[in-house]
């Protein structure tokens, strides 16, 4: 069971580094919140809760961010603190 823990925190661990990662590459397009929001079709908030480490999506939604960032998700994930 500690290890199922202990991989359980490393998963999401580091799924959480790829918010920041997204976080940075929205700010630097200077693309709002809300506009990234409305692209990829979450809310605001939940868009807030990737970038800020207290969500974790699915793959489908990181997909869908990258498209709306016109990226590679694996540019993304090359780029994330794993």
């Amino acid at each position: 069971m500690e290890i199922g823990g202990i991989l359980m925190k490393k998963k999401h661990k580091e799924k959480a580094f790829i918010g920041h990662t997204i976080k940075k590459i929205r700010l630097d397009k200077k693309i709002s919140q809300r506009n990234l929001a409305g692209k990829v079709g979450i809310s605001n908030s939940y868009l807030s809760d990737i970038e800020n480490l207290r969500a974790v999506p699915s793959l489908q939604i990181y997909i869908k961010i990258c498209e709306a960032l016109e990226l590679e998700l694996g540019y993304i994930l090359e780029n994330s603190d794993l």
